[in-house]
């Protein structure tokens, strides 16, 4: 028999099988990042099936960071964490909406490190992000005060943004198989 044999759904990246980056994954989203192997914090990221404002005028956040945690150095270990902190002092804003995001049921969604906004931005073709300015939980400094870093999808450039000024919003999330 020539008849091709169908991968089980159950195989499917969306159905918590293999995933390699373009996927859709298990929320809908697409898969932009695969490590090697399984991590503390997962083996897959997915990013947010859409922008979470497409007028891409969200603040960060409605209060001016205080503290400021150590950037995440490109681990992804804590970039969850981190955005959980941040946005415990928010009522509304990029991380609000990251934070408080639920699509098909899947709840752990947050706002990416800068290292994480570098993946999606390496694979934008593949799982066709648009270009803008996009927030992340990095912090820098502006004007002496610390500041969240913010990306830039048209060209690549990082650079601290005032908390308050517009910009576009895309959750990820992490899944799959931990050590």
């Amino acid at each position: 028999d020539t008849t091709p044999i169908k991968p089980s759904a159950a195989g499917s990246c969306a159905a918590g099988g293999l995933c390699k980056v373009g996927d859709t994954g298990p929320a809908g989203g697409k898969v932009f990042y695969v490590a090697d192997k399984p991590q503390t914090w997962g083996q897959y990221l997915e990013v947010s099936p859409q922008t979470l404002d497409p007028r891409f005028d969200t603040m960060w956040c409605d209060k001016p960071p205080t503290n400021v945690i150590p950037n995440d150095s490109g681990t992804f270990v804590h970039a969850d964490a981190i955005s959980r902190v941040y946005s415990s002092a928010c009522t509304k804003g990029a991380l609000r909406l990251a934070e408080d995001l639920v699509v098909n049921g899947f709840d752990n969604w947050y706002l990416p490190s800068l290292a994480q906004v570098k993946q999606l931005y390496a694979n934008r073709a593949t799982i066709q992000i648009e270009g803008q300015w996009l927030y992340t939980t990095d912090m820098g400094t502006l004007d002496g005060k610390p500041a969240p870093i913010a990306f830039y999808f048209v060209d690549g450039q990082t650079k601290p943004m005032n908390y308050l000024a517009g910009f576009g919003v895309r959750a990820v999330r992490s899944f799959g198989p931990k050590p």
